[in-house]
């Protein structure tokens, strides 16, 4: 029986002829083997009209019920002679030719065939996944999961699916390298897992298990600690934000969209009509002066200026080339809507909870074809409802279809009304060991219960739980990195709220015979500055770095101050050896001062004079270091 084509699938090189009928009425497809009615000389295909005539059934067209059916030679000629691109053209065939050679060139489900781009099914019967001729062997060698391998380790010969899934990953393969069950705590060993048992029973692992439990406990109780003391800085910086005011932000401009433009009287600019419309109804000043009176007037020769721009259709890059005036994009592009000029245009699938875009040349395609929304027929049950109904929750409950053992026995397709009695018998099941209750969470098979028993390998039960306590430690450094890189955000967007001055933060650079440079140590810290003095020989100091404390915007929130170091060359120097001090504010001149009395008497002991006002029963608030 030759091919049925539709219309839809043919790309036809030239115009069709208007004389001609090239569809059937009943299979609505390119007529094949044309037959010529007697009664209103309509032509159908010869395999349809012959079905309706057995069936004792009247014209399709004419309704007339004797009627002789002729075949119509001259009809098949003009059709089988029409010039035609292959059906796979989009996906990048160049074939073109005779109708009738189009089945010959594409030669359907055949793995061999002159069309490289046509679709063919995979030689797996388990995979049957459609593949273009010019990758199905690269497919069947390579990709597809039930093509045949032998498994590296014990050369066992199965489909790629089963070796990587079913014989490795259900630990299955004895000659398989695997990591030692106490690799967590130090053992690099990897035994086969035949020997497993064996090795895990050796000595030298509790060694291990004492040293990384005891390391383990010890950092869980200082991540607990740690966690806990951010938890409650947080709490209690949100909640100091949270009682001040809402800051008052500056009006943005509204984004102009040149569509019903009105002109504003105060400064002049355009807007749409409807964005003004909603800036006045609100009594919001202009979005551009700020003029709070103004008027808005329909800007006609800005519209004429606008509606008569020529442009490229909006969906050019997609492939279409209409061009025009602006106003009559909207007629060519009828957004929504199923029906429009415009081939390219996005429109919405029919179905309700589809609602899928699709371009207008490829939604017949995608409704009858693609849309997981379309109606079907459950192939095992007769079952009627969705394509994603029928295929992902039918199939789910539907009790006639066909199911594999879960425990993968000599049983095979099994209707899934018939499983649960299966599984209460099967050898292969895994069932709970009767030492569960201590702890023993395997799950011998069914067939393997008692010798499962008389294993001695429940010792390893220390192992479990302190591969639990690590995953539980593991966690909460993650948390507590979470914690702190919230913090740091956090204080960084309340310092640049809150500071009304320039001062940077940390790092700074300090120049000799330059003004003092004031600082924050950190987002939220406290205000220092940093004077770098020259040297005084009767101190034997080449150089003097004076740092002071002074009152800030943050001190509220008492920060702590971290440590502070001063890089000269190639040396880093602690400038403060107790960070946990309480330093006194000086006043924010200081600095200068000292700087400037230093080049006033030079051969002065004034440093230690200086400074002997700020031992007030608090640590000093003014540090100098020799670098």
């Amino acid at each position: 029986m030759a091919q049925q084509f539709s219309k839809e699938e043919l790309s036809f090189v030239e115009d069709l002829p208007q004389h001609v009928e090239i569809e059937c009425p009943v299979c609505l497809n390119i007529l094949t083997d044309p037959h010529l009615v007697s009664c209103c000389g309509h032509n159908f295909c010869g395999s349809c009209i012959e079905r309706v005539k057995a069936s004792n059934g009247s014209c399709p067209m004419c309704k007339e019920k004797e009627y002789q059916a002729i075949p119509d030679k001259k009809c098949s000629r003009i059709i089988n002679g029409l010039e035609v691109y292959c059906s796979n053209k989009e996906k990048g065939c160049e074939w073109k030719g005779e109708l009738k050679n189009m089945s010959t060139h594409l030669n359907k489900e055949k793995r061999e065939g002159e069309c490289q781009y046509e679709e063919v099914k995979c030689r797996y019967e388990k995979c049957q996944k459609g593949k273009q001729r010019r990758y199905l062997k690269y497919h069947e060698y390579r990709e597809c999961p039930h093509h045949l391998v032998l498994c590296q380790y014990c050369s066992s010969k199965g489909t790629f699916l089963s070796i990587t899934k079913d014989h490795h990953l259900n630990n299955e393969c004895p000659l398989e390298p695997i990591d030692c069950v106490f690799s967590w705590a130090g053992c690099n060993d990897k035994p086969l897992r035949k020997d497993v048992h064996v090795h895990t029973a050796d000595t030298k692992h509790m060694t291990l298990l004492a040293v990384a439990y005891g390391r383990l406990k010890k950092e869980n109780e200082q991540m607990k600690e740690e966690m806990t003391k951010e938890v409650d800085k947080l709490t209690k910086e949100i909640s100091e934000l949270k009682s001040r005011p809402y800051h008052e932000y500056p009006l943005l401009p509204v984004d102009v969209d040149e569509e019903d433009p009105h002109l504003v009287s105060c400064c002049g600019h355009n807007f749409c009509g409807s964005c003004i419309e909603r800036v006045k109804a609100s009594n919001g000043s202009c979005p551009m002066c700020k003029e709070k009176e103004y008027q808005a007037i329909p800007d006609k020769k800005c519209s004429r200026i606008i509606n008569g721009l020529e442009v490229y259709c909006s969906n050019k890059e997609k492939g279409c080339e209409w061009k025009g005036d602006l106003k009559n994009m909207s007629t060519h592009l009828n957004k929504e809507k199923r029906e429009g000029e415009c081939q390219y245009e996005e429109v919405k699938c029919r179905y309700e909870k589809c609602q899928k875009g699709k371009q207008r040349r490829y939604l017949k395609y995608h409704e009858y074809r693609e849309c997981p929304h379309r109606l079907v027929l459950c192939p095992y049950c007769s079952s009627k409802g969705t394509f994603l109904s029928i295929t992902k929750d039918h199939y789910e409950e539907c009790r006639q279809y066909p199911v594999t053992c879960p425990n993968k026995c000599v049983s095979t397709y099994i209707p899934r009304c018939s499983l649960t009695a299966h599984i209460n018998e099967c050898p292969l099941e895994p069932v709970d060991c009767v030492l569960s209750w201590a702890g023993c969470n395997d799950k011998p098979l069914r067939k393997d219960v008692h010798v499962h028993t008389a294993d001695t390998k429940h010792m390893t039960l220390l192992a479990v739980a302190c591969g639990q306590l690590k995953k539980e430690n593991e966690q909460m450094k993650e948390e507590v990195k979470k914690l702190k890189k919230e913090d740091a955000c956090f204080n960084y967007r309340v310092h640049s709220v809150l500071a009304d001055d320039s001062y940077p933060l940390l790092p700074v650079d300090v120049t000799e015979g330059r003004p003092a440079v004031h600082f924050y140590t950190s987002a939220c810290g406290q205000h220092m500055s940093a004077t770098l003095m020259g040297g005084n020989p009767l101190y034997d100091m080449d150089e003097v770095l004076l740092l002071a404390f002074h009152e800030g915007k943050f001190d509220k929130f008492k920060p702590k101050l971290p440590k502070i170091f001063a890089k000269y060359g190639d040396k880093d120097t602690l400038l403060l050896l107790d960070t946990e001090a309480t330093y006194e504010q000086l006043p924010t001149d200081i600095s200068n001062a000292v700087a400037l009395l230093s080049r006033i008497h030079p051969q002065t002991k004034w440093l230690p004079r200086l400074l002997q006002p700020c031992y007030t029963g608090k640590t000093s608030s003014y540090a100098y270091r020799t670098l």
